[in-house]
């Protein structure tokens, strides 16, 4: 089945009560009264191994029957970026868990073979369509051929899957669809090259604003400041720490795939525990690629700086967010100085 939730919409398996991958009950959801409430426990003072499912009393800090450490699940949702929902009693837990630390459920992870022709994301296996893009995923054998663009269609549909017309209309009837649409591309690329202008005219004149930051810029900012963690005043925008962290991750993951265009910056709260035991070490180009996308990500899902960054693996305390920033100024103050990044850097 799938999760009526319109933001997610993601595949479950049939006897699912919350969607997996948000948290959302389901159709088939359980009953609030009697034996049947999963989250109804013998005990509060129980919580659950996610490796093993053994339960242990609430205090502990490592499963007496495997000696994993234990996860208290009500620091999941706000120190954990990969979440995978149980299926059973609807809470969260980290991705790797193999059972749920609430209620002790193995969890259901919904394996994903068929590839989208589309957009490259993964769907079951019986998937029609594109849980990401919206197209079919095959090509109908028996379909129906639309008389404008040519594409395939199944033989029951009514419009066009790529052009939208009706596959049943007559040629002289899509005459005038086709005039409609020219107007409405004219008009809409008009719209376009004016936008396009007015953007091209506030950078032309050295527009820098929190709307508008240019990705451009961004390697000037790093250089500017490197080694200062505080808050900053950049021509004439005054920037603090988290502004600074989330532009600088998002201006390398942009330039690392030959984006340019701006960056929109808001104000995000600082971390509320920050840690972070490393200090010391030589970060890849892959590696600090992977943790520039996960920390802005991070900061767009939670508007806050995160806790700390794992270097290889999420959810490690590895670095704080200041050594974060200072690892991102010195990847973007040398592709200022050779115009490419580099293949890796050192901190501090």
């Amino acid at each position: 089945m799938y999760c009526p939730n319109p933001k997610c919409g993601k595949y479950n398996v049939d006897d699912a009560k919350f969607c997996v991958s948000c948290g959302e009950p389901l159709e088939s959801g359980y009953e609030e009264d009697g034996d049947n409430d999963p989250n109804k426990k013998d005990s509060d003072q129980i919580i659950y191994c996610s490796r093993c499912g053994a339960p242990n009393v609430d205090e502990a800090e490592f499963c007496e029957d495997c000696g994993e450490r234990l996860i208290k699940p009500e620091s999941i949702e706000d120190h954990f970026d990969q979440i995978i929902y149980c299926s059973r009693c609807g809470a969260p837990n980290v991705d790797e868990a193999e059972f749920c630390v609430d209620c002790g459920e193995q969890l259901i992870k919904i394996e994903k073979t068929v590839k989208c022709p589309h957009c490259g994301e993964f769907n079951v296996k019986d998937a029609k369509r594109c849980e990401n893009c919206g197209k079919l995923l095959i090509m109908p054998v028996d379909g129906v051929k639309c008389p404008y663009c040519r594409a395939f269609n199944f033989k029951d549909a009514k419009h066009c899957e790529n052009c939208g017309e009706l596959l049943n209309g007559d040629i002289d009837g899509h005459t005038n669809g086709i005039s409609k649409n020219i107007k409405i591309l004219l008009v809409s690329a008009a719209v376009l090259i004016i936008l396009v202008g007015i953007a091209v005219f506030m950078l032309s004149q050295g527009g820098v604003t929190k709307d508008n930051f240019p990705v451009s810029e961004a390697p000037n900012l790093a250089a500017a400041y490197s080694g200062n963690t505080g808050n900053v005043n950049y021509q004439n925008v005054d920037l603090d720490k988290n502004q600074r962290i989330y532009i600088l991750a998002k201006a390398i993951v942009m330039i690392n795939n030959g984006d340019s265009g701006s960056i929109t910056v808001k104000d995000w709260g600082d971390a509320e525990d920050p840690k972070g035991y490393i200090n010391s070490d030589y970060i890849t180009k892959a590696q600090y690629i992977d943790i520039a996308s996960r920390t802005y990500q991070f900061m767009d899902r939670n508007n806050r700086t995160p806790n700390y960054v794992g270097i290889s693996e999420p959810n490690q305390p590895d670095l704080a967010p200041n050594t974060v920033l200072n690892l991102f100024s010195k990847v973007l103050s040398e592709y200022k100085s050779t115009g490419k990044l580099p293949e890796g850097v050192s901190i501090p």
